[in-house]
């Protein structure tokens, strides 16, 4: 019995120590960090961190960076959804995110085809706003979060703020385009006024977008200044090329520079048409039976090269002349080794470009084969 009472006294003790651990394990457990609970590690990258906005006219534009595929993958995220909440302007910029919930509305959506097929880095949304909304009594705070196939939210982005600007110059009108060799030149008009209706119109400049055809129009101008004048001159393009281009004011704001709208768009085909100049200063010389011809280079950036034609007479109309070079030639010397001794011949020079446009004849030289 007494080996009994042992045994039993030392299994007590166990069964004591078990039960206390186990009451130490759950009072551990549920004195956890008290908050919102963290998205699992596999969600972390789908929560935007450096979502900013900015002012175009009545849009307010925002940009956030684009989640990876494998992220958009693994999460099977559904869609990411725009929220703003409408404040006073002088609300404290930490707000809890229950009270930002409660409050804000869903004014946007990207479905994850949306995301999948944008190509930058860049994932962008413009909220539209109505005129009379343009006003400084309201703040607008911005956040974005995904949505997974489940219907579950993640966790919301930073917050990004702005407080409109009402008096934004208008686009300029009557766009207009002029191709020469060199350069696409655009022109406009000034805006005669601003989105609000008032006047002067806050213009301090303008920027210039060009996209080629079936392409979107970049974030950044082909100015590297704003444009103070009311005309441009495009010389970064090619011919054969379809150019689309669009043009905004640029006002002051309060703490940067505020594009307007979009103006018109306006399209041009640069299609090459401008023939080389005639070369020049061509002189000949002749030693026994061989004639040496030399000139001047053309300037043009789109030059071929020249073609080389003998006649017997300086009257000969040009279709009797004969073509010493069957294909364009691109040096600047050309040696007739055809010429007969005792003759006088007249040479001519034609400029050709990559296009097949041709030159006007040079002057003619003259050049007597003597023994």
């Amino acid at each position: 019995m007494k080996t009994l009472a042992v045994i039993f006294y030392k299994y007590s003790i166990i069964i004591t120590v078990f039960l206390m651990l186990t009451t130490n394990t759950i009072f551990l457990v549920g004195c956890g960090r008290v908050g919102p609970p963290l998205p699992p590690i596999k969600y972390k990258a789908l929560v935007p961190e450096v979502l900013q906005v900015h002012q175009r006219g009545t849009n307010l534009v925002l940009t956030w960076p684009k989640p990876s595929s494998i992220s958009l993958q693994n999460s099977k995220v559904l869609r990411a959804e725009i929220l703003r909440r409408d404040e006073n302007p002088n609300t404290p910029p930490r707000l809890p995110e229950e009270t930002f919930l409660a409050e804000a509305r869903i004014v946007g959506t990207l479905t994850i085809k949306d995301i999948s097929a944008v190509e930058a880095n860049t994932l962008s949304f413009n909220d539209t706003l109505a005129e009379n909304a343009l006003t400084a009594d309201v703040r607008y705070r911005y956040a974005i979060r995904y949505s997974n196939f489940a219907g579950v939210p993640l966790p919301l982005s930073n917050y990004a703020f702005l407080e409109p600007i009402s008096q934004i110059a208008r686009p300029p009108e009557n766009l207009a385009t002029e191709l020469s060799q060199d350069a696409i030149k655009l022109s406009w008009n000034a805006p005669t006024a601003n989105l609000d209706n008032t006047t002067p119109p806050r213009v301090i400049g303008y920027n210039i977008y060009r996209r080629a055809k079936d392409n979107n129009f970049p974030n950044q101008p082909i100015n590297a200044n704003p444009i103070i004048e009311t005309s441009f001159e495009d010389r970064q393009f090619k011919f054969g090329g379809n150019y689309f281009y669009i043009i905004r004011s640029i006002s002051p704001g309060k703490d940067s520079t505020i594009e307007s709208p979009d103006s018109a768009e306006i399209s041009i085909k640069a299609k090459d048409t401008f023939a080389p100049s005639a070369p020049t200063n061509v002189t000949g010389a002749a030693a026994a039976s061989i004639v040496s011809l030399f000139w001047p280079a053309n300037t043009e950036k789109d030059l071929r090269g020249y073609l080389i034609y003998r006649a017997d007479r300086q009257d000969m109309p040009q279709s009797e002349w004969t073509k010493l070079t069957p294909t364009p030639i691109t040096t600047t010397t050309f040696r007739d080794e055809r010429a007969k001794v005792g003759q006088t011949y007249y040479y001519f020079i034609i400029a050709i470009d990559t296009a097949g446009n041709e030159s006007k004849p040079s002057s003619s030289v003259e050049v007597e084969i003597v023994q």
